[in-house]
C-alpha cells in the first residue's frame, strides 16, 4: 500500500510541478513514472524512498518503494519489488490506476519482473499465467465496485 507514497510527497511539496506532470502523462497516455522523469527529472519512487527513510521504515519496505517501477535495479533479493511491480501493472491494465488510460502492452510471463519473482519462487514456472489473467479479467469489474464502495463518501 505504500509503494506510491512518493506521489503524495510530490503532490504536497511541489503541487504545481506535480500537476503539470500528471497533465503531461494524461496528454501522452504514458505512465506517471515516465512523465515524472520527463518533466521533473526524478520520480515518486525516489521521493517515497526519502519519506521511508525519514519515517524509519524497514529497509525491505524502503527498497520496495524505491524499486517497484524498476525491480531489475533493486539489490537482491528483489522478489517484493517485482511482486509489487507486477501487481501495479495488473491494476493499471484493468483501469485501477491513475484515472486515465495508459498505452500499455504487457505479457506478464516475459516481463523481467516475472523472472525476478521466479528466482525466489521457482514453483512459478508451473503457474498458469493465461488462466490467472483470464480469471482476473472476469473479477476486475467486481474489484472496481468493491474499491468504489470502500471510498464512497
Amino acid at each position: 500500500m505504500l509503494h506510491d507514497i512518493g506521489e503524495l510527497v510530490n503532490a504536497t511539496l511541489i503541487p504545481e510541478e506535480f500537476r503539470r506532470t500528471v497533465e503531461f502523462a494524461v496528454s501522452k497516455s504514458i505512465s506517471l513514472f515516465e512523465a515524472e522523469l520527463e518533466i521533473m527529472g526524478f520520480t515518486h519512487c525516489e521521493s517515497g524512498k526519502l519519506l521511508g527513510e525519514y519515517w524509519n521504515l524497514s529497509p525491505q519496505v524502503q527498497k520496495t518503494i524505491e524499486f517497484h517501477r524498476m525491480p531489475g535495479q533493486a539489490p537482491a533479493p528483489a522478489a517484493l519489488p517485482a511482486l509489487v511491480h507486477l501487481s501495479d501493472l495488473l491494476c493499471r491494465l484493468h483501469g485501477m490506476g491513475y484515472g486515465y488510460d495508459e498505452l500499455l502492452e504487457v505479457d506478464l510471463h516475459t516481463d523481467p519482473a516475472w523472472g525476478l519473482l521466479e528466482q525466489s519462487v521457482p514453483q512459478l514456472d508451473r503457474f498458469d499465467v493465461a488462466l490467472f489473467t483470464l480469471e482476473l479479467d472476469s473479477d476486475a469489474e467486481e474489484i472496481r465496485h468493491v474499491v468504489a464502495a470502500a471510498f464512497q463518501s
